[in-house]
């Protein structure tokens, strides 16, 4: 299992291994999502993801939905509530209400 780049806090000493590819660092941090803009969503779910894949979860849609619901705060927090059973229960599913409910502007280079 290899950790993306950007997980690793600058200046890490990648040499300092306790196995192949397992580095001795700290997870990727989680910051509140509240909901206020795309940019925050994007965020969100790009850190989600990296915690997964360092906590080897990547493959577990309830373990990430369960873990990602714990950051939700303030707007955001009522409108997760807001959300069915199985929805909250599957980050496949929550991924795809968090970009419909926080869509990129028109003019971005989404793709």
């Amino acid at each position: 299992m290899s950790v993306p780049p950007h997980a690793a806090p600058h200046g890490t000493n990648h040499s300092n291994c306790i196995g192949p590819d397992v580095l001795t660092y700290l997870p990727f941090e989680v910051e509140r999502f509240k909901g206020t803009s795309w940019e925050e969503c994007n965020e969100f779910i790009l850190a989600i993801r990296t915690r997964a894949l360092w906590e080897g979860k990547q493959r577990d849609p309830s373990w990430m939905a369960d873990f990602a619901g714990t950051y939700f705060w303030q707007s955001a927090l009522l409108w997760h509530c807001g959300l069915p059973q199985d929805v909250r229960q599957d980050w496949f599913k929550l991924e795809i209400a968090l970009l419909s409910r926080w869509p990129p502007p028109p003019e971005s280079d989404v793709e």
